[in-house]
């Protein structure tokens, strides 16, 4: 085709991608959800039982993911647990004692010579919130001067960003070993409005900076982070050990636990029971590394940013796309190494329940929207035949089934299996009906042993957030799991399903800054153990 599509990545020429071929991969998600919707209407017309038997089927699947999922949830916490209490800095002590023979044969480098660089890309921030989470960074015991905070504001808030700026710089700017201070000019050709394209800007003009300083790019982690995010007391020091100790450290990519407590007990029940399933499913994936991708707040080389070309500045969700970027740029010599750390962050919320709702709808369907990955990841990995075909092959399908079953999931356990007995008179009075209704009740029953062990693991995790609460809050906070499926269904499902069908309708989404609102400064999060 001689048409071509401008892709998402400033590093792909824009002939590389056949336009009509991109627009079909775009679609196919979409395509074959609403097929699944759809199809089952008709077969429970024309082949109920068929439909019947899928569903049990299904009801197995998933019993038995549920069960995988709640093991591998508690794995993931005991690791985390674990690594709280980890000495990080007699660890890194410890390297210092390895002989330069050592240090070369395992790749070790010397700790002492890093720097940190934090990016707080900002649009429309409070001045508290900021300082909050700088006053966490402050306590994280890593020393400050040879930690980098770089200010990224927008030139459409510049008269707020430009006061943030100033409040921050006269509160911070001789702590740390530099502060820097940017403004991403709008309306520049191609860019959707959003963290990808600050925090490009940003970058760049830190690298200019570093390269005057002639400190080596690979010498430089830079951490990407959200205004709102409080860094755990032992971030920067198991980062630096994990960096300092890993040969290939430019070619990674390093993930924290991403936690949504700051405010756990001020928002609605909603926002918080699905900001812990956000937080239990970051676990899940750290646990499963080998299918980990970037996420909110992480970290990576200044070197990698480089070698990329910093961040995608022309789609919603530049977060995860930057592993596939690195992914693909390094021939499939990337990973995303999991730190099993925790940083926290503010569930969503608003000043009121509605508003909250309408929030948390909002921030699934701009999660949702990457699937908008999908036809990257396809045409990519039809370029890269250098990569094993096994590797593309399930880089393909694990894009594709996420983006399916965000949905379909949901709609096939709890719409699926009453249809051909509602639609199909025939078919409700006979003999498997009755024991498709005890069969499928026996097994899902059994899921609740998952939401027992969420339950327990809540209670665990809250540990870490002050609080004063009546024994009244605690019994809310425990049984809240009850509203999971309700809550899945109306904020993940049905957001899914938005933001999928918009891309294969070609109603492309834009960004969207999310409402919350914090309440316990950083100063105020309790040691985890």
């Amino acid at each position: 085709m001689s048409e071509s599509l401008i892709t998402a990545d400033p590093n792909i020429s824009p002939d590389i991608y056949p336009r009509g071929w991109f627009r079909f991969f775009e679609i196919l998600p979409g395509a074959f959800v609403w097929t699944a919707i759809l199809l089952p209407f008709l077969l429970s017309y024309i082949f109920p039982l068929g439909v019947t038997v899928f569903i049990i089927v299904f009801d197995i699947y998933w019993l038995i993911q549920a069960f995988n999922y709640g093991f591998v949830l508690i794995r993931g916490y005991l690791r985390m647990r674990h690594n709280l209490q980890v000495n990080w800095q007699a660890s890194l002590d410890r390297l210092l004692q390895l002989s330069p023979e050592e240090r070369e044969a395992r790749g070790v480098i010397d700790w002492r010579d890093l720097y940190h660089v934090v990016i707080f890309p900002c649009y429309r921030e409070e001045v508290e919130t900021l300082e909050a989470s700088l006053d966490s960074i402050l306590r994280c015991g890593y020393p400050p001067e040879r930690i980098w905070i770089v200010l990224a504001t927008e030139g459409r808030d510049q008269e707020n960003g430009r006061e943030l700026a100033r409040r921050i710089t006269e509160k911070y700017g001789t702590v740390f070993f530099r502060f820097l201070h940017t403004e991403h000019p709008d309306g520049i050709t191609g860019e959707v409005k959003g963290k990808g394209a600050n925090a490009t800007w940003a970058a760049k003009e830190l690298v200019r900076q570093v390269r005057e300083l002639k400190i080596p790019l690979d010498r430089i982690i830079v951490t990407t982070a959200d205004a709102d995010t409080r860094f755990d007391q032992r971030y920067f020091l198991a980062l630096t050990f994990a960096y300092a100790t890993l040969p290939n450290r430019v070619h990674c990519s390093f993930q924290p636990i991403a936690t949504f407590f700051n405010n756990i007990w001020e928002t609605s029940i909603f926002s918080r029971v699905l900001a812990f399933g956000d937080t239990f499913w970051t676990m899940i994936e750290s646990v499963r590394s080998y299918r980990l991708i970037t996420f909110s707040t992480h970290a990576v080389s200044l070197q990698t940013l480089v070698d990329i070309n910093y961040w995608c500045t022309s789609i919603v969700n530049e977060d995860s796309r930057q592993y596939f970027r690195a992914y693909f740029h390094y021939k499939g010599d990337f990973r995303v190494v999991p730190l099993f750390i925790p940083i926290y962050m503010d569930a969503v919320s608003s000043d009121t329940l509605l508003g909250t709702l309408q929030s948390l709808y909002l921030q699934k369907q701009r999660w949702a929207y990457g699937v908008e990955h999908f036809p990257y990841i396809v045409m990519e990995c039809y370029r890269q035949k250098t990569i094993p075909f096994l590797n593309r092959f399930m880089l393909v399908w694990r894009a594709f089934q996420g983006a399916f079953t965000w949905f379909t999931s949901s709609f096939f356990l709890s719409v699926v299996g009453w249809l051909p007995i509602l639609l199909n008179s025939s078919f409700r009075d006979q003999v498997v009906v009755s024991n498709f209704v005890i069969v499928t009740n026996e097994i899902l029953s059994l899921t609740w042993i998952g939401l027992i062990i969420s339950s327990i693991i809540t209670i665990r995790i809250l540990a870490i957030i002050p609080h004063k609460r009546r024994v009244f809050d605690w019994f809310i906070m425990i049984i809240q799991w009850v509203l999971m499926p309700v809550s899945g269904i109306l904020f993940s499902a049905l957001p899914g399903l938005h933001a999928q069908t918009r891309l294969m309708l070609g109603k492309y989404l834009g960004f969207r800054v999310t409402q919350k609102s914090g309440h316990h400064p950083a100063s105020e999060v309790k040691s985890a153990t």
